[in-house]
C-alpha cells in the first residue's frame, strides 16, 4: 500500500513539475505526448509480459526488473495529464486577462471620446503596464487602426488558439 501511495505521489509531483512548461509551449506538449505513449507505453507492455511470464514460476530469484518496469511505464504514461493540466493553468491566465481587458476598455473608449481615435500602442494608453497579465503586456496584444481596436489573447500552448476582442462587435470571440 504504502509503495502505491509513493507512486501516486511522485506521478503528481512529476505531473505538477510538467504543467508549466506545458502551459508555455506547444512543443513540450508534443513532446510529453510522445514520451508517453512511444516509452511508456511499451515499458508497460514488456513489464505486464514480463509479468505475467514470471509470475507463473515465481521463485525466491525471481528478477524485479518487470516490477520497476512497470512502475516506470506507470509514471511515464501518466505524464499524460501534464498538458490537460497546463491547459488548466493557460484558461485561468486567459480568464484573468479577459477580466482585467474590461478596465483597459473603458479607458480605451475614454480616449476615443477625447481625443477622437484609438491609441495606435497600449503604452500610449498605459505608461505602467505592470499591473496588467502578462498575456496584455505582449506587443501583439493590442493593435488598432485608430478608428478600431484589437485585443488579441494567444494561448502559448497551443498551435493555433486565439481569444480576441473587437470594438466592432464589442465582443470576446475564439479562433481555433
Amino acid at each position: 500500500m504504502r509503495t502505491i501511495v509513493q507512486i501516486i505521489g511522485l506521478s503528481l509531483l512529476i505531473n505538477a513539475a510538467l504543467a508549466i512548461p506545458c502551459s508555455i509551449n506547444f512543443m513540450v506538449n508534443a513532446v510529453v505526448i510522445a514520451i508517453a505513449l512511444f516509452i511508456g507505453v511499451p515499458l508497460l507492455l514488456l513489464a505486464s509480459g514480463a509479468l505475467s511470464v514470471t509470475s507463473r514460476h515465481a521463485t525466491a530469484n525471481t528478477p524485479s526488473w518487470p516490477i520497476r518496469c512497470f512502475i516506470a511505464g506507470i509514471l511515464v504514461v501518466s505524464t499524460l495529464l501534464a498538458p490537460y493540466l497546463g491547459g488548466l493553468i493557460v484558461d485561468y491566465r486567459i480568464r484573468n486577462a479577459q477580466n482585467a481587458s474590461i478596465a483597459v476598455i473603458k479607458q480605451l473608449d475614454q480616449w476615443k471620446s477625447e481625443r477622437g481615435q484609438y491609441p495606435a500602442v497600449l503604452s500610449d494608453l498605459m505608461v505602467d503596464q505592470s499591473q496588467l497579465p502578462s498575456l496584455l503586456r505582449q506587443s501583439r496584444a493590442y493593435s488598432s487602426n485608430g478608428t478600431n481596436f484589437w485585443i488579441t489573447l494567444s494561448r502559448p500552448n497551443a498551435f493555433i488558439d486565439v481569444h480576441t476582442f473587437s470594438s466592432i462587435d464589442r465582443k470576446w470571440r475564439k479562433e481555433d
